[in-house]
């Protein structure tokens, strides 16, 4: 049974949070594969998505305690997942600009 602290909406903040970090691995894998329009895209995503994946971060630390154990998990690994495609992101660029 869900307490009435554990609030379902939390989570999917995270989540929606995490999402632009991802969105930019995508383009950027895109973008690698066939070059289109959609490298327009990538910087306004890379100066937004470190903002939301340090609201993200913020946002789980500080609702750790109300989150059920299993949304936190989630979480965290929504969390794990956009760092690591923010990491793939920087990688990549970096390897095409040299």
């Amino acid at each position: 049974m869900r307490s009435a602290a554990d609030n379902p909406r939390t989570l999917w903040l995270i989540v929606g949070l995490c999402l632009p970090t991802i969105a930019a691995f995508l383009i950027v894998l895109s973008v690698t594969i066939h070059p289109n329009m959609f490298a327009y895209l990538l910087m306004p995503l890379m100066l937004i998505a470190p903002i939301c994946l340090l609201s993200a971060i913020a946002v789980t630390f500080y609702s750790r305690h109300t989150l059920a154990r299993q949304r936190l998990r989630f979480a965290c690994l929504a969390i794990l997942l956009a760092i690591a495609s923010g990491i793939a992101t920087l990688m990549t660029v970096a390897r095409a600009v040299v």
